[in-house]
């Protein structure tokens, strides 16, 4: 053997020998923790995270100060704003003029769900206390957020919890029992796509919704195929594994989606008793207005729509079973939007400024209100 191929398997084997240290490394210690375990805010400056890498301000409170966590997603990170102009901000300052002497942070970054929700809130409470913890929920995304290990397969893969059974089970490398070897597959995942994290977790999920192939009875509408044949945006939608907006409208309910309801409840079960167990109040936010009471009785609502030759039902009888499910277990504040011009832009359907400063002032109020009642 010449002494250029005895220097290339030296290398190699020098490679494979780091590569397999590195993984023995990873799962007696647990790690990755921090970027490959999942991901904070995104692309801000320094001065604009508080201490828990999230957009906001720095909590600095005392035994005096009554501290709200405001925990959610994009939202509550709210990167159309200012960040005096942030969910948080207005918060603060709604409760400061009602005479609370309140101090708000932020526990939230786009794509979240309430897995990592749950794993943010643990952090705080290591070393801070909180009074009341209020989890800003967006129904639409939330579920799918919680099934998937990556959102639309653009970031590196998060904590994921799944179910046996009724039984929460966390992600796997708190246990070290990971479904994949973390440093081979990460250094093979870089080079391909983190796609392929979604494709392995499918194998444990029950099967999506099945949509009809033949038309069903009445005449179906084509506007979701003129969405998809003319904005991008809506080509994104996988509505084929159950990850889109649409999904908790979808008549049947589907086996997948059934388990991340059921998979949402347990992590919600779990972000209430951690507050509860720290002292502190749980509410979840919900902006919208509450239909669910409506959709007590039997409404024949489906209505079909076609896209790429197959066909789904959308109804609002469902959804609203689903949002019941999910929600009517926990306390509530329920603070509808009452901005006509409430979107940041057409292609931007989270809440502009106006609609923020609305929304917060409402809820303060609310807050308030349920303070001097329980005092």
């Amino acid at each position: 053997m010449s002494i250029t191929k005895k220097r290339l398997l030296l290398v190699s084997l020098s490679l494979l020998f780091t590569l397999i240290c590195t993984e023995i490394g990873l799962r007696l210690t647990g790690l990755p923790k921090s970027e490959f375990a999942g991901w904070k805010a995104k692309n801000h400056p320094e001065s604009e995270l508080n201490q828990f890498g999230f957009r906001g301000k720095k909590l600095e409170s005392t035994k005096d100060d009554f501290v709200v966590v405001l925990l959610g997603d994009s939202f509550v990170e709210c990167v159309s704003s200012p960040i005096d102009k942030i969910p948080e901000r207005l918060l603060e300052d709604e409760l400061k003029a009602l005479g609370l002497p309140a101090k708000v942070v932020s526990l939230g970054a786009r794509g979240y769900g309430q897995d990592q929700q749950l794993l943010a809130l643990r952090e705080f409470f290591q070393d801070h206390r909180a009074d009341l913890v209020l989890l800003w929920v967006v129904p639409d995304n939330d579920v799918w957020n919680n099934i998937f290990r990556t959102h639309y397969g653009g970031r590196p893969p998060k904590p994921t919890f799944r179910l046996e059974g009724d039984e929460l089970v966390p992600p796997e490398w708190e246990w070290l029992k990971r479904l994949e070897p973390a440093g081979l597959a990460w250094a093979w995942r870089l080079v391909t796509s983190f796609e392929g994290y979604d494709k392995d977790w499918e194998k444990f999920l029950p099967p999506p919704y099945q949509p009809p192939s033949e038309p069903p009875g009445s005449e179906p509408d084509l506007d979701w195929q003129r969405k998809w044949d003319d904005d991008p945006y809506f080509r994104m939608e996988e509505f084929n594994t159950d990850r889109h907006h649409k999904t908790l409208h979808l008549e049947p309910r589907s086996e997948r989606v059934s388990y991340g309801v059921r998979l949402t409840s347990r992590l919600l079960q779990e972000i209430q008793k951690l507050s509860e167990e720290r002292g502190a109040s749980f509410s979840i936010l919900y902006t919208g207005v509450w239909e669910g009471d409506a959709f007590d009785r039997p409404i024949d609502d489906l209505h079909w729509y076609e896209l790429n030759g197959k066909f789904y039902g959308y109804s609002m009888v469902a959804y609203w079973k689903n949002l019941r499910q999910l929600y009517d277990p926990f306390p509530r504040f329920i603070i509808p939007c009452t901005v006509e011009d409430w979107k940041v832009s057409e292609k931007d359907l989270h809440f502009n400024e106006k609609a923020n400063a609305q929304l917060m002032k409402d809820l303060a109020a609310e807050v308030a209100k349920r303070l001097s009642l329980r005092g």
